[in-house]
């Protein structure tokens, strides 16, 4: 994950003024400063109940899993994609991720985030994929606002890095996605 943020640093600090927007993409308004504050405690009380999960062996993760415990999930879901205690798999690492994004707990914008930053990645077998995660990085943003942290990253950093990365093909398939959204 740092890699990708010095690298971020150095795109914009080298490209900004060379990169056009997308001029078609309407960014939602910044919450109220109390909102802001109610997005950040609802993710720091997740993500410390997240850590616990770190310490639990394998088995015990997939077990609390299939009985819906989402932190349980994003776990087993991070272990699949570092590799970690397992065989590597982007794949059930997003699938893992998605039970939880769509669902209304205090994890969904965890599991949006790792969605986001598998795409941005590339995880195998899953390719990068800068559309993919520009969605779901600008999917928290207009939820969540432009100052949402999530596990110590700003998510508009982000956001801003898969779309000044997209390619002119990408833009367009972008644009077409955004408007057959509802």
């Amino acid at each position: 994950m740092r890699y990708i943020y010095f690298l971020f640093v150095g795109v914009v600090s080298l490209s900004l003024h060379a990169c056009s927007s997308l001029g078609d993409i309407v960014y939602a308004p910044i919450e109220d400063k109390q909102g802001i504050e109610n997005n950040h405690a609802v993710t720091k009380a997740a993500e410390r109940k997240l850590a616990i999960q770190k310490a639990k062996s394998v088995e015990d993760l997939s077990n609390k899993a299939v009985q819906g415990d989402y932190a349980a999930t994003l776990e087993l879901g991070r272990r699949y994609a570092m590799g970690n205690g397992v065989e590597q798999n982007g794949q059930t690492a997003l699938r893992l991720y998605q039970v939880v994004a769509n669902t209304q707990s205090d994890y969904s914008v965890i599991a949006q985030s790792r969605i986001g930053r598998l795409y941005l990645e590339g995880v195998m077998p899953i390719k990068q994929d800068m559309v993919e995660a520009y969605i779901w990085f600008d999917r928290i943003i207009s939820d969540y606002g432009k100052q949402i942290v999530v596990e110590g990253e700003a998510m508009l950093r982000y956001h801003n890095f898969a779309r000044l990365n997209l390619t002119d093909a990408e833009r367009l398939t972008l644009k077409d996605r955004l408007a057959q959204a509802p």
